[in-house]
């Protein structure tokens, strides 16, 4: 039988840790499955899909598109200030450079698309006035660094971030404030959260140094959460990979709710512990092994497992649902940018469990691609650059070879 969705207070109740009549956990974004997930389940995991009930309604506006602006919009609309290669789907995903040269960045910044006008917020007004009394949430995901290496490419957007930090800043400067207009277009419609995306971690740490995170990014993420707080706005943000390291800092800045806390990456239960009342969690069953390459035994642990371990039935009737953080404050405090306690030890449960064989040459990438494995050469390897468009010329980065560290004209001995 389908459940009654949960109401705008009630899920408002859940994100503020307010708790109340709170029946259940809400549901949001729970029926993403990653590859092959589908095909392996078939029409009985549609039939669960589909008698689901969605407690949160999803806002899209209409986004830029890469190299043509979408219907309707104007021409400009678009990420590139080039010609559409065509061939960038033959590419790894990190490769992909919609932008061809990091050396482009300020004529690209001058370029840049403008979300304001109102009707690319027609869909979500026509969503809204169909589910009034329902907590509405507005999707602007790539924030930041994702959005950086999906137009310029992985390797360069890192290269970028040590060789050349102020223009590095200049292009997230201009990020934020595109990302703090979707903010205000969305306030005007009457969306009551923001989601983005950013995914700063991989399956062990940070994929670049906590200090970049602090100098070059921490700043505008604190902006732009005070600006959707200034919009009354709850602000959510995905971050793939065990990013522990950084959530002292998100919750110093405001972040309302974090997700996914990855399972196999990070230790759900000790995060739960380390920051309770701190944030609420929209945690999740591990959809990038367990759920498309999982058995039965191994799958029916895995709910109960997101409950902390203080949660009783006596307690649910008071306390807000698994996916927010309990009220009760941590006996034990971390400074931001310090190992939170109990966070570091593995996912025992997960780790236990056998795994199956695939070639080490496999990675499996963030959550905007779970359950997709991508070799290895293709993922990171790079590609001949495209030559920018005429008007548009720049100098040549520095090839790959010329980082390397020079020889010393040292033998094996000598050194």
């Amino acid at each position: 039988m389908r459940a009654t969705p949960l109401t705008l207070d009630q899920v408002r109740n859940v994100v503020e840790r307010r708790g109340g009549d709170i029946p259940r956990p809400p549901l949001f974004w729970h029926k993403y499955m990653g590859k092959g997930t589908m095909e392996k389940y078939g029409e009985p995991l549609q039939r669960v899909l589909d008698d689901c009930v969605d407690d949160i309604i999803g806002l899209h506006f209409s986004g830029p598109g890469k190299f043509e602006a979408p219907e309707g919009a104007h021409p400009d609309y678009r990420w590139a200030i080039e010609p559409d290669p065509g061939d960038l789907d033959q590419q790894g995903i990190t490769s992909r450079h919609v932008v061809s040269s990091t050396e482009l960045i300020d004529p690209f910044i001058e370029a840049m698309p403008d979300p304001t006008p109102s009707q690319y917020y027609d869909g979500p007004r026509e969503a809204i006035a169909k589910h009034p009394d329902r907590y509405l949430m507005g999707w602007d995901f790539f924030c930041l660094f994702e959005r950086a290496w999906f137009l310029f490419g992985m390797e360069e957007i890192m290269c970028e971030m040590l060789e050349n930090p102020d223009r590095m800043k200049r292009l997230l400067r201009a990020f934020t404030d595109y990302h703090k207009k979707v903010m205000t277009g969305y306030h005007k419609i009457g969306a009551h959260g923001y989601f983005t995306s950013d995914d700063l971690g991989g399956q062990i740490g940070l994929l670049f140094s906590y200090q970049n995170f602090k100098d070059l990014y921490l700043p505008f993420y604190e902006e732009m959460v005070a600006h959707c707080h200034d919009c009354n706005m709850h602000f959510w943000l995905h971050s793939c990979g065990k990013i522990d390291r950084v959530l002292d800092d998100l919750i110093a800045i405001g972040v309302d709710v974090i997700h996914p806390i990855q399972a196999g990456a990070m230790n759900q239960q000790g995060i739960a512990q380390a920051y309770r009342g701190k944030i609420s969690f929209m945690a999740g069953i591990d959809v990038q092994d367990l759920v498309p390459r999982g058995t039965a035994p191994r799958s029916k642990p895995a709910p109960a497992s997101l409950s902390t371990p203080s949660t009783t039935k006596k307690a649910a009737a008071s306390s807000p649902p698994a996916t927010a953080s309990c009220p009760k404050p941590p006996s034990k405090t971390s400074t931001p940018g310090s190992r939170p306690p109990n966070t570091t030890e593995p996912n025992t449960a997960r780790n236990s469990s056998p795994k199956p064989e695939r070639p080490l040459e496999f990675l499996a990438m963030s959550r905007a691609f779970t359950g997709c494995d991508y070799p290895l050469q293709k993922t990171i390897s790079r590609r001949p650059r495209r030559q920018a468009s005429a008007n548009r010329t720049a100098p040549k980065r520095r090839s790959t070879n010329s980082r390397r560290r020079k020889p010393t004209g040292r033998t094996p001995a000598q050194s």
